[in-house]
């Protein structure tokens, strides 16, 4: 996971603030993170931290299905123009489509994709952003688990028949998990998602409302232009290098949407708006590797090559004999 001191949005702490006082202030809430137990609780802080801080509820809290007690007294997740508009969706279908395209932003550490899933269902699936940890339970269970209630109060049912897929194993509290969707749930899953049969889906929203509707989808737009508007060019180099450092990997575009919260669509158009591509922001980056690595006069071809996440030597030389109109060879600073 990223720490503390690299680049990731800050997140509303007002949800974590609460649980400290709940729990009595305990000393162990920070272990992990660059904040300081303090009687004064700070408004955003990193999401790395918050992430950390989850994972500490989980592994030294005394119940590790809080998250679940949570959604069953009808705490919101989203809040705001999202919350709204979900509530009063025309159908199941439009509140699902809506969390794909505005929850990402909202939690910064999640990406949401919707798909068929097979000839009668969809699955809402969720992606993380980089490893939760021991927060992984609560952070990937709870928008799902969000997700098919939603559904469920819009249609009058208890069950549609919807089933729930986990990648991490299996948790002393999964028997809740299997009482909620009549044991059609996977642990050890391919992917983190929720499949809904197309039936339940289309159905009308017996909430429905208009006018509450447009509005909040009015909003959704205007808090997710807010959530996302100081992200830069700045910003899109340092998610493609903390990438490239932690995988060996040239991150494609996606990966770094999903670092920065945003929709891949969206990212496109910051960096074209700026008059660049993607590739050239991933060659100029890598030519700035190069040039560091290189002016140590120690470094190997082999090592350098691997460090920018070229495939092979062969590579990575047409690459530098483009940067520097010469051969790798005829530099003495190539140090191999």
């Amino acid at each position: 996971m990223p720490n503390s001191s690299q680049w990731l949005r800050p997140i509303q702490s007002s949800f974590l603030a609460h649980q400290y006082e709940t729990l009595g202030r305990p000393h162990w809430f920070f272990q992990g993170t660059g904040i300081e137990a303090t009687s004064h609780f700070p408004p955003l802080i990193p999401l790395p931290d918050y992430v950390r801080i989850v994972g500490n509820m989980v592994t030294r809290g005394p119940d590790r299905s809080y998250y679940i007690d949570l959604l069953d007294i009808g705490l919101p997740l989203y809040r705001g123009g999202l919350e709204i508009a979900l509530r009063y969706a025309p159908t199941p279908r439009d509140a699902l489509m809506l969390l794909m395209k505005h929850a990402g932003h909202r939690h910064g550490y999640l990406r949401y994709g919707l798909e068929p899933d097979g000839p009668h269902a969809w699955r809402l699936k969720v992606v993380p952003s980089f490893p939760l940890g021991d927060a992984t339970a609560p952070l990937i269970e709870t928008p799902l688990l969000n997700a098919h209630r939603l559904v469920c109060r819009m249609v009058g049912l208890v069950r549609v028949g919807a089933r729930l897929s986990l990648r991490h194993a299996e948790h002393a509290h999964a028997d809740r998990l299997r009482y909620e969707f009549a044991d059609a749930v996977g642990f050890g899953s391919p992917m983190d998602a929720l499949s809904i049969p197309i039936v339940p889906l289309d159905r009308p929203n017996l909430m429905y409302d208009p006018q509450l509707w447009l509005l909040g989808l009015r909003r959704c737009e205007e808090e997710t232009r807010a959530i996302t508007k100081g992200l830069g060019v700045k910003d899109v180099r340092r998610a493609i290098d903390i990438h490239l450092t932690e995988t060996g990997k040239v991150p494609r575009l996606t990966d770094v949407a999903l670092r920065l919260g945003m929709a891949d669509r969206t990212l496109l158009r910051r960096i074209r708006a700026q008059g660049l591509t993607y590739r050239a922001m991933i060659d100029d980056l890598r030519r700035h590797r190069c040039d560091i690595m290189l002016a140590t006069g120690n470094a190997r071809i082999i090592d350098v090559s691997e460090a920018l996440g070229f495939s092979d030597d062969r590579s990575f030389r047409r690459a530098f004999r483009r940067w520097n109109g010469s051969a790798l060879a005829k530099l003495p600073s190539a140090g191999q």
